[in-house]
């Protein structure tokens, strides 16, 4: 997937960014480094291009997920971060997602096909 990862403190979170259709990696970045300018982040663009657009995953008209797509680059997504935390030699535990619009409903499938698979510890914030 194309993606950056920037280090950060590894006593902090790792921020997975992940952005709205027609966004790119860049987008959510300084809302990341305004939340905490000493995570590190792993942002990630989506695979799918709708009309030219990045997206994570298909739609079938406005509004209509098409949830076999969904499932499908929900376990892409799921065994990329995995093998970024192993690449990049994060802790898997400390991922919180950031996700705005296509990303956030993402980021929600991560959670529901694999609970374990973000840091649900709002006591950061």
């Amino acid at each position: 997937m194309i993606h950056l990862f920037k280090e950060g403190n590894p006593t902090k979170p790792v921020f997975l960014l992940l952005h709205g259709t027609g966004g790119n990696e860049y987008d959510l970045l300084p809302v990341a480094e305004f939340i905490d300018p000493e995570a590190s982040i792993l942002s990630v663009r989506g695979n799918i291009l709708e009309n030219g657009m990045p997206r994570f995953f298909k739609r079938l008209a406005e509004g209509v997920f098409d949830e076999e797509d969904l499932i499908k680059e929900t376990k892409q997504l799921y065994d990329f971060i995995n093998q970024a935390a192993e690449k990049y030699h994060f802790d898997r535990k400390k991922v919180i997602a950031l996700g705005y619009s296509n990303g956030a409903n993402i980021a929600a499938s991560l959670l529901f096909l694999y609970e374990q698979s973000l840091n649900l510890n709002n006591s950061y914030f």
